[in-house]
């Protein structure tokens, strides 16, 4: 078996990425290095020479430290330090490298990160005498040495040491009505990261922490298995983490133990199906969202399929023509021409002012995750040949005005560099028109080129740039034809966001129902209900929003039937009657929600 050489705590100062504040300081780390070597030489002999030198390895990794090595997260660092002790001498054969950042969380004593690395790995070959050197005694040591790896061999590990948070836990009746400190300590397991990739990945521990911090505090388990198990789960599945050691500590469990904990692992295997996720999974559909004013849409594959497929996230935008019919056809393509592809998600609609080549109307933007089943080459030539068929001018000015304009924003957590493809998105860093909407999807998507999130790209465009802050949330409105022109593109685009509002706009409450709680009764035949909606759009009402199911305290669910029967004629006559403004219908059935749409609504209130 392979000796070692160690040194524990070493304290250095190293600029890594940014802090916690946006701002690019020195924070202190902590190393300890474990170099696998021979001291079978030294021992003999006494001589220093015979063995790798602790001190030459110290200043090493501190010069590496202090440099201007422009890494930004713990992994790369790490790597770096790796690199570092194996060159001091070709008498270290592999290397374990622990790097902790005492002050990267609030409430945790550390984060950090463990890594495992022989020779070869790190700088591609075991040394002068080659990977091939017929010395059996050396090629034993290298295997002891390779060995020695465990479990490190095949992972890196994140580590987030005593994150400590307040919680409902326990069985006893005081336990149930006082919140009490549990620690928890984190491991996330990810495949290692190899020598020859060009971009360094991040695993964002934050997200992790964020997520998991929100869900303990506000939960109430009465086990600390089963709140161990409810950590894993969350790491898991909303933050993709495809493997996780939770330990949680209780340390008023016991009174004259330091605590009682519960350590597992969980893999993503562990919660792949909805009984092991305890939440039942939609079935798969077909039907595309619309980026509409109800918010970001959802619509899952199957478990098994969802699984296997890859995630694309694609930008979308348009300004010429019907540009919110653009965005429509455009998601009925992504979701039914791709193959072996489907739209799951779709953004809010954003109005944007255009950027680059400013001199052409404003465009309409929103992002859409698509699961498929296509590599990043084939999705892009997909995507082209849609941009082609819905008439895009390729000979046109660059960044001016399209039909349609679709790319590729990340695809996985893949890093592509090639003459037809950049991912992530080369200009997604200064483009707040796509990751706006990116954001409303996942706020949480690594960036590995930058080692920053999308959120934190987004926010940082907000706070520390001078992009202009000119991106509209709107709400798309069919165009009507009653009495006044149609809008220019097909469609009525009006923007909600309340800080582009000169005006304060009022919106018309219409109970089409026997039993509301302030008017019950008053409006539940077509005719009066028409009648007050026109008295309330007289009186300065903005939207009319009608209602069919009473939501006072006890009222009785009546169904879909009869909620449709009540609010469809009534929506169906205002559109007779040439009314303009907008309608939205107040309910929370799916298939109200469509007929009132078909009967001319613009807005689902849910």
């Amino acid at each position: 078996m392979a000796d070692k050489i160690i040194f524990r705590d070493l304290e250095v100062r190293s600029v890594l990425g940014n802090d916690s504040w946006e701002r690019k300081r020195a924070q202190p780390l902590l190393i300890t290095v474990g170099i696998h070597t021979s001291i079978s030489a030294a021992g003999r002999t006494d001589q220093v020479t015979e063995s790798v030198h602790y001190g030459i390895a110290c200043k090493r990794v501190t010069s590496f430290a202090e440099s201007n090595h422009g890494l930004q997260s713990l992994e790369a660092f790490a790597a770096g330090v790796a690199r570092a002790c194996l060159g001091v001498t070709s008498r270290a054969l592999a290397v374990y490298v622990f790097v902790r950042k005492p002050r990267a969380l609030l409430h945790a004593e550390h984060a950090g990160v463990e890594i495992f690395r022989t020779r070869q790995e790190a700088l591609g070959s075991w040394g002068a005498g080659g990977d091939d050197a017929g010395d059996e005694t050396a090629a034993a040591e290298r295997a002891a040495a390779a060995a020695a790896a465990g479990a490190l061999g095949d992972e890196d590990r994140i580590v987030v040491k005593r994150l400590a948070l307040s919680t409902i836990i326990g069985v006893n009746l005081w336990e149930r009505h006082y919140k009490q400190v549990v620690e928890l300590d984190l491991t996330l397991h990810a495949a290692k990261a190899s020598a020859q990739d060009a971009v360094p990945r991040y695993r964002n521990f934050r997200t992790v922490v964020d997520a998991v911090t929100e869900m303990v505090e506000k939960t109430s388990y009465r086990t600390v298995e089963a709140l161990a198990t409810a950590v894993a789960r969350t790491a898991i599945k909303q933050c993709r983490v495809p493997k996780i050691t939770v330990r949680v500590e209780k340390p008023s469990a016991l009174v004259f133990a330091a605590c009682s904990a519960v350590e597992i692992t969980r893999s993503a295997a562990d919660f792949a199906g909805p009984a092991a996720s305890g939440v039942l999974t939609p079935v798969q559909t077909r039907t595309p969202a619309s980026p509409a004013a109800a918010g970001p849409a959802r619509a899952a594959g199957s478990a098994t399929g969802a699984a296997a497929m890859h995630a694309a996230y694609i930008a979308l935008g348009t300004n010429v023509g019907d540009r919110l019919g653009n965005l429509h056809r455009a998601l009925i393509r992504l979701n039914g021409d791709l193959p072996t592809s489907h739209v799951a998600e779709t953004s809010f609609l954003y109005e944007t002012a255009p950027m680059y080549y400013t001199d052409q109307p404003s465009f309409l933007n929103a992002a859409c995750l698509v699961r498929t089943d296509l590599e990043p080459l084939a999705l892009l030539d997909e995507l082209k040949r849609i941009e082609a068929e819905m008439g895009r001018d390729f000979a046109t000015v660059r960044n001016g005005p399209r039909v349609i304009d679709l790319d590729i924003l990340f695809y996985d957590e893949m890093v592509v560099e090639s003459e037809r493809l950049t991912i992530p998105h080369a200009l997604l860093h200064e483009r707040r028109f796509q990751l706006g909407p990116l954001c409303d999807i996942d706020r949480d998507l690594m960036h590995h080129r930058l080692g920053k999130t999308s959120g934190a790209l987004f926010r940082h465009l907000t706070t520390h740039s001078a992009v202009p802050d000119d991106i509209v949330r709107v709400t798309p409105l069919v165009a009507r034809r009653h009495g006044s022109a149609p809008a220019s593109d097909g469609s009525l685009l009006v923007a909600l966001a309340p800080g582009t509002q000169r005006e304060t706009l009022f919106m018309g409450i219409l109970n089409c129902t026997p039993d509301s709680f302030s008017d019950g009764g008053c409006y539940d035949s077509p005719d009066k209900a028409v009648e007050q909606a026109l008295r309330l759009l007289d009186d300065g009402a903005t939207i009319i929003d009608v209602g069919g199911q009473s939501t006072r305290p006890g009222a009785a669910h009546v169904g879909a039937d009869e909620e449709i029967r009540r609010v469809v004629p009534v929506i169906q006559r205002l559109r007779e009657r040439g009314v303009q403004a907008p309608i939205s219908v107040d309910t929370f059935c799916a298939r109200v929600a469509a007929a009132a749409l078909d009967a001319g609504a613009d807005i689902v209130n849910d």
